[in-house]
């Protein structure tokens, strides 16, 4: 069985922040050797709840990352160039996991399929940039609320986390692109780069967890520049990515037992 280690990325989640470690080390199988946790910018309790739960776990490498609020993009690369392991699964702070080895279940496509880059639990969907609105569209949705536990939804790009890439490809790639920073579409733009150059595909599998939209806030004081980000980055992705943004659409259903 091949290795795993585990990304949690964590800003201001003082409130949640224990459901969610402790989440992961109900749910993590022995296979996830090395649990890596970036505190980005946090100014609030989030370290001083997460490091007593994690001081005696046995059989598992613990690294901590501190970042200078750098947001996602970045705080995930510092993250991932610590990785020692075949598989990384990356988890966000809003995000509580409910299923048992959810992790072996993430590592199925990989296993059985060849072209598998990255697998999520969140949505998988192809992208079209809409020349009217200057966003990316997405189309050919799978998310988890419509899906059959029985199929790995392959499409380009697999939406948010919980995440799981094939690490050895996440280097030849050169890791997520800073040119995106501070965050959005970088995880896109990882995806699109995977199926142009390897040929490999990124999909949706289904595993248990909850995350409401609320939790995921801490952050809101910066939604005008988020919004202004959404509008910069899929230009971004639009000047890397044409031919595939306006070309044929991968939609494949696969079955995954």
């Amino acid at each position: 069985m091949k290795n795993i280690s585990c990304l949690l990325t964590i800003h201001n989640k003082e409130f949640l922040i224990e459901r969610v470690v402790s989440g992961l080390l109900k749910n993590l199988s022995s296979c996830t050797n090395q649990f890596i946790v970036v505190l980005d910018g946090c100014t609030d309790n989030s370290e001083t709840i997460v490091k007593p739960m994690l001081k005696d776990v046995k059989n598992r490498k613990i690294d901590f990352v501190y970042t200078d609020n750098v947001f996602e993009t970045k705080a995930n690369n510092a993250g991932l160039k610590l990785v020692e392991n075949d598989y990384i699964v990356l988890i966000q702070d809003d995000m509580i996991v409910k299923e048992y080895c959810f992790d072996l279940r993430m590592l199925k496509p990989f296993t059985k399929f060849k072209d598998v880059f990255s697998v999520t639990s969140c949505a998988s969907h192809n992208n079209r940039y809409n020349e009217n609105t200057g966003q990316i569209d997405y189309i050919d949705v799978a998310n988890r609320h419509n899906s059959s536990r029985d199929i790995f939804y392959a499409r380009e790009y697999g939406n948010r986390g919980p995440l799981m890439y094939d690490y050895q490809d996440v280097v030849k790639l050169g890791y997520l692109d800073e040119y995106f920073c501070p965050q959005g579409y970088d995880d896109m733009d990882i995806s699109m780069r995977a199926l142009e150059l390897f040929g490999k595909v990124s999909g949706l599998y289904y595993i248990e967890y909850e995350s409401k939209p609320e939790w995921g806030s801490t952050r809101q004081k910066n939604q005008a520049l988020h919004h202004k980000l959404s509008y910069i980055n899929a230009k971004k992705i639009l000047e890397k990515h044409k031919e595939l943004l306006y070309g044929c659409k991968l939609v494949e259903n696969r079955k995954c037992m």
